[in-house]
């Protein structure tokens, strides 16, 4: 998800994807599959 903020309005999302778009960025890769698993599932 990236933010951003809007001068005079605060803070907004500027983009969101899905959870299989991201790099793992350091995170645990145990971690990102049951992220990864929820999203499929509830989507």
């Amino acid at each position: 998800m990236d933010v951003g903020v809007i001068q005079g309005r605060g803070w907004a999302v500027v983009e969101q994807n899905a959870a299989w778009g991201a790099g793992l960025y350091g995170c645990d890769p145990i971690e990102v599959l049951e992220v990864l698993r929820y999203a499929v599932v509830a989507a």
